[in-house]
C-alpha cells in the first residue's frame, strides 16, 4: 500500500503486481474477517447493537462498497419516503445486504440492472435485491444457504468461498 502511493515512479507491470497484492490482501483480510465473525455468531458471542435504521442509506451504502466507481451496471433503489425506519444492527444489516448485491452482481449479466427495494408487505418491511441472472433450480434454492456450497451450474468462475449467504442468514 505505501508503494502504491508513488505510483507514478513504478513501471506499469510492478505498479499491476502491487495493484493485484493490494486487493488480494483486502480479500483475505475480509475473508479472515467473516470466518472470525462467523465463529462468534455460532458461538453466542456476536455483540448485535440493535437500533433504527433508515432503509435508504445502507442500501445505498451497500450498493457503493459493492460495486465499484467506475461500474457501469445499472442500479434501481426503490424506497419510499415514507417508510418507517427498519429495527436491527446497522452494521450487520448492511453486511447482509451487501452479501445479496454481490451474488447479483457476480451471477447476473453486467449490462442488466440489479433492483434494491424496499416496502411493507403485511406490516412487515421487505428489503429486495433482484437481479437477472440465471437463478437457481428448485433443490438448490435452500442449498444456497448451506456453509460452503457453491451452486453446481455456475455459469461463471466467480470467485467466492459460500459463505456469504450462509452469513446472511445467520445473522437474520
Amino acid at each position: 500500500e505505501l508503494a502504491l502511493q508513488q505510483t507514478d515512479a513504478l513501471p506499469p507491470p510492478a505498479r499491476r503486481t502491487l495493484e493485484t497484492m493490494a486487493r488480494e490482501s483486502e480479500r483475505l483480510t475480509g475473508f479472515v474477517q467473516r470466518i472470525l465473525d462467523l465463529s462468534r455468531l455460532e458461538a453466542g458471542k456476536l455483540v448485535v447493537t440493535l437500533g433504527p435504521v433508515a432503509a435508504r442509506p445502507v442500501l445505498q451504502r451497500a450498493i457503493d462498497t459493492v460495486l465499484s466507481p467506475n461500474s457501469r451496471r445499472p442500479i434501481q433503489l426503490e424506497v419510499p419516503r415514507d417508510l418507517p425506519p427498519l429495527w436491527g444492527d446497522e452494521i450487520y444489516l448492511e453486511e447482509i445486504i451487501r452479501n445479496f448485491v454481490r451474488n447479483a452482481d457476480k451471477y447476473s449479466p453486467p449490462d442488466r440492472p440489479i433492483r434494491l427495494a424496499a416496502s411493507i408487505v403485511n406490516s412487515h418491511i421487505v428489503l429486495s435485491v433482484i437481479d437477472h441472472g440465471p437463478g437457481l433450480s428448485v433443490d438448490m434454492q435452500e442449498r444456497v444457504f448451506d456453509r460452503f456450497y457453491r451452486g453446481s451450474n455456475r455459469e461463471s468462475a466467480a470467485p467466492g468461498w459460500g459463505l456469504g449467504l450462509y452469513f446472511a442468514r445467520k445473522l437474520a
